[in-house]
């Protein structure tokens, strides 16, 4: 993979790493406010809430690794730089 094909590959995954972001946001202020799922009788809001921290936690933990693929190409970019 020659360096400007690492670039791009950077750039993609930044822009996942934005995308993850947005969703854990979004996940994540919906099972923490209530009020967001009262159209849920009280026994499916639970369940429902419960669900979306899991998601939020998943999406959390795929962030990561995201941001562990983009440090370990960026040092790949910088020894093609160097060689």
């Amino acid at each position: 993979m020659n360096s400007e094909q690492l670039r791009q590959m950077i750039n993609r995954i930044l822009t996942d790493v934005e995308e993850e972001d947005i969703g854990i946001s979004l996940l994540s202020r919906h099972y923490q406010n209530r009020e967001e799922l009262s159209f849920f009788t009280e026994t499916d809001r639970e369940a429902v809430r419960q669900i979306l921290e899991k998601l939020s936690k998943d999406s959390e933990r795929h962030k990561a690794m995201l941001q562990d693929l983009i440090e370990f190409l960026g040092e790949k970019l910088h020894e093609s730089r160097i060689s």
